[in-house]
């Protein structure tokens, strides 16, 4: 006779709960895409960051610019606009993170800055991954990217999960 102990039910929907956590983490990164891209989109499109930025620093901004011309550089605006949207794509991570996924009801700056700092990792990971397997070694880059950003999602899922909104 097969009976399931209160033990293995509780172990049962242990696994099932992560799982839709999982899937939960997932969907946020997707919505994260969505955002960034918007985010990105409006402001390289609309607010042409890096000419304003250049144009309102005086002196140091015209050097700036210079040097970026003498480089061959002609703007900073999607350099800017990326790094806007990539803030934003944490915010929302963030916030949707702490609410959806994990359901932690209280705020800390402690867990904002673990997650900061375990995003940083990730994009400091991926970045490192894409230069070394990619631009340094000639690999595939499809299978490095699609290496680079499976590792670094478990690796962010776990570090939410048992770090920054540990209970």
């Amino acid at each position: 006779m097969n009976t399931l102990s209160q033990s293995d039910t509780v172990d049962v929907s242990s696994h099932r709960s992560t799982w839709w956590e999982f899937v939960r983490f997932a969907l946020v990164g997707c919505l994260n895409v969505l955002v960034s891209s918007l985010i990105f989109y409006l402001v390289y499109r609309h607010l042409q960051p890096g000419r304003v930025l250049l144009e309102n620093t005086g002196y140091a901004g015209k050097e700036l610019q210079h040097i970026l011309n003498s480089a061959g550089v002609a703007s900073i605006d999607a350099l800017l606009s990326s790094i806007v949207a990539y803030l934003g794509g944490m915010a929302n991570s963030f916030i949707l993170n702490r609410t959806w996924t994990f359901r932690v009801e209280d705020y800390s700056h402690r867990q904002l800055w673990r997650f900061i700092i375990l995003n940083l990792a990730g994009l400091t990971i991926g970045t490192a991954s894409m230069f070394l397997f990619v631009d340094s070694m000639n690999g595939p880059y499809l299978i490095v990217w699609s290496a680079t950003i499976t590792f670094t999602t478990i690796l962010n899922y776990l570090g939410n999960k048992f770090w920054t909104f540990a209970r």
